[in-house]
């Protein structure tokens, strides 16, 4: 422990230099850093540099963004990690709202479930210091819908787009109509996607198909200058969702997300905004294994997730002086069915793959931030938990209660979070920001009561540990950034010490036997003395003149637990790129990936080396307007080079797509 304290104590000495060195400087607006926003207004440049095309998913645009990575499952469902940070290590919000995916397997993320026509932006804090709409050690993505819009006059937009990929036979068909008026605004927007088995460069992947329709409505009313009232509906049908590297796949999986928000704006400058919103959501996920070519024994296995919340955002403003508030409170509850039917003809089998249990929260967070000086400021967040843990009675607390745990006990915890963060604004665009933060995170629900939940990586059954304590995590960040007009850069290095980290390990083969035909034993959860974590991430954009840009980012990470393993679930070095230009019109788009191989795994977990790879793309498109109709062209060829690849958190090491032609069209009605 003291070693770690002097890494940390030398680490934090190097991030405090600059910000003695360089403390005389000029007077400079002040902002906050440390997050990432990904903004979808229609003409934002930042927006569409990370959108593949105007079609692509939310998963390709996260999978851009600075510290994001996606662990692959199959062509659909990808789960967005933040570093090294994944699952309830994390929060994955809907417009500030509390969602959980039914899947025990983590086949129905939450982001899957919000198509780019829906967003108003994505934005992503990397840390503990992203407590505001939950607790967390890793940080907080938030997927923010595209409101309707109450304006002085009368507007009315038609927007339609369509695209074909060649690879996978795969249509995608988006559209969005928008009515603005000085009293209301009224928004309805859907996707249909559906696409076939896709091809890499060797081999046909079975099993990766897909087919959803996605669709949304949001209505706001203006009651006076000060209120407003929303109403926001979204809707996500899936069906015949491959998997290939999973031993099932899914049939259906349907989201239905409800709410009521109260916006308020006080009639002063500087006065009181607040949102207060009231929420429900249910999510309905049925694995299928009725299309594979072999399975051992047939199996039903539906999932339920349901969750009621509120929450209250209020802002208030005092000169140098600024206070954000939140109050929350969810209640989830969540179960997993498993029907078992044996070919030698005996009787089927019942069991809960997750035993039927509620999750109870509520909350305060708040964030202050005071500018001390015309050149810096300070901000502290803060953030308080109360969660109640429980299974219901029924098959699945009896099943537990056959192995000597009672897992109907509330298991109750406070979860507590705080951040410090000192931003300084220097001369010729340079800004810093330090920031020192601790966080813990509450154990999921698969990591307490998942009941023989079966793992292709290591092909090992996982039992839950009940009695798994809390996550702790002292962390320090440091960022450095520059934005003039040509060009912008950043750098942020970071530290993560993470106590009672929960790890895996194999239960006694004699006392223990698994369930799942062919899988090697039983394995369960610790909690280890701690982990480690540090890396950076740096980006940089230049605009070469008015026709040309150039844009990167760079992310790395390197983990340890105490005894000297890397962690899993982390992505070696990696580096996205894009050249732009407009010539004739026309836009182009050159991107480049390269990530190194991985050499550092984690065995515990069942994972092998990854080697490198490097991908090229080529965009073209083109718009013209004509009176009050846009139209939009565009063309793309992916991994140009047919390269045979594959990521290092895609589970199975299935081989990715080879090369594919994307044609894309796109009609705006004002």
């Amino acid at each position: 422990m003291i070693k770690q304290i002097l890494k940390l104590s030398a680490f934090l000495g190097i991030l405090l230099l600059p910000h003695l060195l360089w403390a005389q400087t000029d007077t400079l607006r002040s902002k906050i850093l440390g997050e990432v926003t990904i903004q979808g207004a229609e003409n934002n440049k930042q927006f569409n540099f990370y959108q593949s095309s105007k079609l692509a998913s939310t998963e390709e645009i996260l999978s851009k963004m600075e510290g994001v990575n996606l662990i692959r499952r199959g062509a659909y469902g990808m789960e967005p990690t933040l570093r090294n940070y994944s699952a309830n290590q994390i929060n994955l919000s809907i417009d500030g709202m509390r969602i959980y995916g039914a899947c025990a397997d983590k086949m129905d993320p939450v982001s899957i479930y919000v198509e780019p026509i829906n967003l108003q932006g994505i934005t992503a804090n990397q840390g503990a210091q992203g407590n505001f709409t939950g607790s967390s050690i890793g940080g907080n993505i938030n997927l923010k819908f595209k409101a309707p819009a109450t304006l002085c006059h009368k507007q009315e937009l038609t927007q339609v787009i369509q695209s074909y990929n060649t690879n996978n036979q795969a249509i995608s068909t988006s559209f969005a109509y928008e009515k603005s008026g000085p009293l209301n605004g009224l928004r309805l927007s859907g996707t249909y996607r559906k696409a076939n088995d896709y091809n890499a460069p060797d081999s046909l992947i079975k099993h990766s198909g897909y087919e959803k329709i996605n669709f949304a409505i949001s209505f706001q009313q203006v009651i006076d200058s000060s209120n407003q009232i929303r109403i926001n509906y979204l809707g996500d049908l899936g069906r015949n969702i491959g998997y290939p590297a999973l031993p099932m796949d899914v049939g259906t999986a349907n989201a239905h997300i409800f709410s009521l928000s109260h916006l308020y704006k006080s009639k002063l400058e500087d006065g009181l905004t607040s949102e207060t919103k009231i929420y429900y959501n249910t999510i309905f996920h049925q694995m299928d294994d009725t299309h594979r070519e072999t399975i051992a024994m047939h199996m039903d296995m539906p999932s339920w997730s349901k969750t009621m919340g509120f929450y209250n955002e209020a802002s208030f403003k005092l000169r140098k002086q600024k206070l954000l508030t939140r109050i929350d409170a969810h209640h989830n509850t969540l179960r997993g069915d498993m029907t078992m039917y044996p070919n030698n003809g005996n009787p089927k089998m019942y069991m809960q793959s997750m035993p039927e249990n509620t999750i109870k929260n509520i909350g305060f967070a708040f964030q202050y931030q005071i500018d001390l000086r015309y050149n810096y400021f300070m901000k502290w967040n803060g953030r308080i938990d109360y969660f109640k843990q429980q299974a219901l009675l029924g098959v699945g607390s009896d099943q537990w209660n056959g192995m000597g745990f009672n897992i109907n006990e509330i298991r109750a915890n406070a979860i507590k979070s705080l951040s410090w963060i000192h931003g300084l604004l220097m001369k010729k665009g340079m800004s810093q920001t330090l920031i020192m933060a601790y966080g813990e995170r509450l154990p999921s629900s698969n990591e307490r009561y998942g009941f023989y939940l079966f793992n292709p990586m290591d092909n090992y059954d996982y039992l839950g540990n009940p009695d798994i304590n809390t996550e702790k995590s002292v962390q320090v960040e440091y960022i450095l950034k520059q934005d003039l007009k040509a060009f912008q850069w950043s750098v942020q290095p970071f530290y993560h010490h993470t106590l009672d980290y929960i790890y895996t390990y194999i239960k006694d083969p004699n006392d223990y036997y698994p369930m799942t035909i062919g899988a090697k034993g039983v394995k369960t959860y610790k909690n280890i003395s701690y982990a480690n974590s540090m890396g950076a991430e740096a980006s940089f954009s230049f605009k070469i003149n008015s026709n040309w840009i150039y844009k990167s980012n760079l992310k790395y990470i390197y983990t340890e637990t105490s005894d000297g393993k890397a962690l899993p679930w982390v992505a070696p070095f990696k580096i996205q790129q894009a050249l732009r230009s407009t010539i004739g019109g026309i836009q182009y788009q050159l991107e480049h990936t390269f990530a190194t191989a991985q050499n550092r795994i984690n065995t515990d977990f069942g994972e092998r080396k990854s080697p490198a790879f490097q991908l090229w793309n080529l965009r073209a498109s083109k718009s013209f307007t004509k009176k009050k109709q846009t139209f939009q062209f565009a063309i793309a060829i992916e991994n140009i080079l047919n390269t045979s690849y594959h990521e290092h958190l895609d589970i199975g090491y299935i081989p990715r797509m080879g090369r594919n032609f994307n044609f894309t069209f796109g009609y705006i009605l004002r």
